[in-house]
């Protein structure tokens, strides 16, 4: 367990990337004890994200050149306890809030290994994520909770259904919601 650690903690070395997931700065000695704590913790599931294993029909083409297996990111699922509260003193449209009881998840993704961007990585691992949240941990509601300036993080999100529920301007980030409900609809949209 936590062999994925070390690479998780030269990740977060990059401050742009630290910043943008809303990471604190951790020796590697600390990041086995969060990693270990995260396990043992029902509101906190992290999930590695790794390449797929490329096939080739073609032989004499050689091994290929991607490294089956290679961590390339993370995907994050913290369920907030407090939920059931706030969404309660809250005035959501209910296309958003869904029923009443939420069970919320906020969802975090990064892919790291730069040369593994724009090529629906993290839109597979987070729609696998976003189900395991929903039969799994019973989950009912997501949210992101993204920095203004990554608009990149924002048009993925919309683009898997997410919408605007909160704009929080004292910390400059949008908080986006969906329900599971219309996760079936991305995933055909595919």
């Amino acid at each position: 367990a936590g062999v994925h650690v070390p690479t998780v903690n030269r990740w977060l070395k990059n401050d742009r990337l630290r910043e943008l997931v809303s990471a604190r700065p951790l020796s590697l000695e600390d990041e086995y004890k969060q990693q270990a704590e995260w396990a043992s913790d029902w509101t906190k599931h992290s999930f590695v994200v790794c390449r797929r294993r490329k096939f080739t029909s073609d032989v004499d083409a050689g091994p290929s050149r991607d490294v089956a297996g290679q961590y390339v990111g993370t995907v994050d699922i913290f369920i907030d306890e407090e939920d059931d509260t706030k969404a309660s003193k809250q005035n959501f449209d209910t296309d958003i809030r869904g029923d009443e009881g939420h069970r919320t998840g906020e969802v975090i993704v990064m892919v790291a290994e730069r040369k593994c961007r724009r090529r629906g990585i993290a839109r597979e691992a987070v729609l696998l994520a976003l189900r395991f949240g929903s039969a799994v941990l019973g989950l009912n509601r997501f949210v992101a909770k993204i920095m203004d300036s990554n608009s990149a993080s924002l048009r993925f999100f919309h683009s898997l259904g997410f919408r605007l529920y909160e704009k929080n301007e004292d910390f400059e980030m949008t908080h986006l919601s969906l329900k599971p409900s219309t996760l079936f609809d991305v995933a055909e949209d595919d």
